[in-house]
């Protein structure tokens, strides 16, 4: 065994096997063998899920008495710029849905 060769790990940093189906090998660009803990990449993947989530804006959810007073307000001519920071929309897709929402909901009301 060379001096600078280090034996294969039993464990991953978080104590995780590196064996069984808990384990993930793949070849890296250089060809060599690249062993990794699938736990530890189902954690990774879960925290970046959340961060995403937390960062992406969300629609907001307006009841039928709000969705009325929007398409009420769109109909008399307010800007979408206006309608948009009067209902706390984040932008123009957003703002459509919730017009198209709108629209349903006074179909339905007839």
């Amino acid at each position: 065994m060379a001096a600078n060769h280090r034996p294969a790990a039993t464990h991953c940093l978080r104590g995780h096997p590196l064996s069984g189906d808990n384990i993930k090998v793949r070849l890296d660009r250089s060809g060599y063998l690249q062993r990794s803990c699938v736990a530890c990449r189902a954690i990774r993947d879960a925290a970046k899920k959340e961060e995403v989530a937390a960062l992406t804006p969300r629609r907001p959810q307006l009841d039928e008495k709000q969705l009325r007073r929007l398409l009420d307000a769109h109909e008399d001519g307010v800007s979408k710029t206006d309608l948009s920071e009067r209902f706390g929309v984040s932008n123009h897709a957003e703002l459509c849905a919730l017009l198209d929402e709108a629209r349903m909901l006074a179909r339905r009301a007839g």
